[in-house]
């Protein structure tokens, strides 16, 4: 995931990611040292590439290698 925000100076951050089920998809919400709740913005997409090129934000990159029409690891 890619994501920016405003830090004030001194607080500490955690940024935390939630998977649901068995999906591909995240989702991420950054706290500050109170558990509160900081306002942050994402790109459409991530900053990482993936097999196919860019990918979406909050979307897994990886993907099951298919040769031959047999596909591993799916």
């Amino acid at each position: 995931m890619t994501a920016t925000f405003l830090p004030e100076p001194g607080a500490t951050y955690e940024a935390r990611l939630y998977i649901r089920g068995n999906t591909a998809r995240c989702e991420m919400v950054i706290v500050d040292g109170q558990n509160l709740a900081v306002p942050f913005t994402m790109p459409t997409f991530s900053c990482m590439g993936g097999l196919k090129g860019k990918t979406r934000n909050g979307m897994g990159w990886f993907g099951s290698p298919n040769f031959g029409g047999i596909i591993y690891g799916g």
